[in-house]
């Protein structure tokens, strides 16, 4: 599990899960000098962090790797914000355990089911077996090409935010820069 830890210990924690398509670093990145003690992993399947089993993919089920994923670092009473459909995992932890999270924050979310689409990178970057290796060995090399244009048309007619503007799409380039 690949994540990033900003801020000060001694504020209570809050983690931030990122949404579909992109990483911890992107979510992260407008709350980076907030001083808040922000965790944001990069969720299961994306950026540096391996894939779940197939059938642990949908949201309930994240939502039992996310309370695992906050014992282990030994939180209790913390806030959790979400993104996209970072929320689903997050709501759904919530109501399960309400004496774990104290506070939740929805940003954008995206809970619904819709239909599949193709995004044949993202869905060989969870692919089992070969998941791992193509995220953390192929899929950079598509990274610059496709992220950049993304990030364009997501914010059109707009100019990207001077926070997103260099946005470590290359997870590689992200490691150098995160430590």
């Amino acid at each position: 599990m690949h994540l990033l830890n900003v801020g000060d210990d001694a504020y209570p924690p809050v983690v931030l899960l990122h949404g579909c398509g992109s990483l911890a670093q992107e979510v992260l990145a407008p709350f980076r000098k907030t001083g808040l003690h922000i965790v944001a992993p990069d969720r299961p399947g994306y950026g540096l962090s391996d894939p779940l089993p197939q059938r642990l993919r949908g949201p309930l089920a994240q939502s039992l790797w996310l309370e695992d994923f906050v014992d282990a670092l030994g939180f209790s009473s913390l806030t959790i914000a979400g993104h996209s459909i970072g929320c689903a995992p997050a709501i759904l932890l919530a109501r399960r355990r309400p004496d774990l999270v104290k506070s939740l924050v929805l940003i954008a979310p995206f809970c619904r089911p819709t239909p599949e689409q193709a995004m044949l990178l993202l869905r060989l970057a969870i692919a089992p077996w070969i998941g791992g290796m193509f995220s953390q060995h192929l899929l950079y090399r598509f990274a610059d090409y496709f992220g950049e244009r993304v990030m364009r048309k997501a914010h059109h007619p707009n100019p990207v935010p001077d926070t997103l503007a260099d946005f470590p799409i290359d997870t590689r380039r992200a490691r150098s820069r995160c430590g």
